[in-house]
């Protein structure tokens, strides 16, 4: 934000409808940039594409929204160590730990 610079960082992501959820660690210092939102531009597929990312921090918002990627895409509960529900749903209370110095960041097609 100070310095005005572009970065490209190469992301795993989540897909679910129009949001794209990228999980990091808390103690990294990319996604600070991204709080209270702004507007950049995603590689997806070859094509740049513009997109509104926000930061998740907040403990309960992060569980909620880490339960809804591995819910989604369940391979990211076995990438964390999450054991899954024989329907491959996650359980709270592993999503939780989880969740334990990560945050989310979400971005959304169209800065909505």
């Amino acid at each position: 934000r100070r310095s005005g610079k572009t970065y490209e960082t190469p992301m795993n992501y989540v897909q679910d409808g129009d949001d794209y959820f990228t999980l990091s660690s808390s103690d990294r210092k990319w996604w600070r940039n991204l709080r209270g939102g702004e507007q950049v531009k995603l590689i997806l597929r070859g094509k740049e594409v513009p997109v509104r990312a926000e930061v998740i921090e907040e403990k309960d918002q992060v569980v909620e929204t880490l339960a809804r990627i591995v819910t989604v895409a369940p391979q990211y509960g076995k990438y964390l160590g999450m054991e899954l529900a024989d329907d491959g749903s996650p359980y709270m209370m592993a999503v939780a730990r989880a969740a334990e110095n990560r945050v989310v960041v979400r971005s959304r097609f169209g800065g909505e």
